[in-house]
């Protein structure tokens, strides 16, 4: 979008931001502030972004995380241990190689495992410190809320035969 295409449409946003706080302030005083508060604060963003002074650094910009998880090597694997009476947990351990220029603090990892009615999610974060260049092994709890299925001659629910786990993102430092 060219600078004038975004000026002419800041401009109608402004006009059609105007007309709005006209009639809110006719009617409701406090609302009429609150819109007034939150079409400035719109504007601001919108100029900042427009002359490039809002955002990241343009000499370090930040990386989505799925190119952080593109740039880095990752071999994981789980297991299902109890975790209380009719509750198991799934811990995940693997290295992770950083290719990146950017420290990675953490990974979170997202589990499913059938349960005894459909399947159970869970996810979290397993801290680890892993430089540019680097290879680094991790170990940790993924989540512990999962509360096994139904066989057949046991009374108490047992660990969930399948499950799957991956990586969602990567924690960058």
């Amino acid at each position: 979008m060219d600078s004038d295409t975004a000026l002419l449409v800041f401009l109608g946003v402004c006009l059609i931001g105007v007309v709005l706080v006209g009639l809110l302030i006719v009617f409701t005083p406090i609302m009429s502030w609150l819109l007034i508060g939150g079409v400035v604060f719109l504007g601001v963003k919108f100029g900042l972004t427009l002359f490039g002074l809002s955002g990241a650094s343009s000499d370090r910009p930040r990386l989505l995380s799925e190119n952080l998880v593109s740039k880095s090597t990752i071999s994981m694997s789980t297991g299902v241990r109890p975790a209380g009476p009719e509750r198991f947990a799934i811990n995940a351990s693997g290295s992770i190689s950083n290719h990146s220029d950017r420290l990675i603090t953490g990974i979170k990892v997202w589990c499913r495992a059938e349960a005894l009615h459909g399947s159970d999610t869970g996810s979290g974060t397993i801290p680890v410190a892993v430089k540019p260049g680097e290879t680094q092994s991790f170990s940790g709890e993924v989540a512990n809320r999962f509360y096994g299925i139904a066989q057949s001659g046991k009374v108490l629910r047992v660990a969930p035969e399948r499950h799957f786990c991956r990586v969602e993102r990567l924690i960058e430092g």
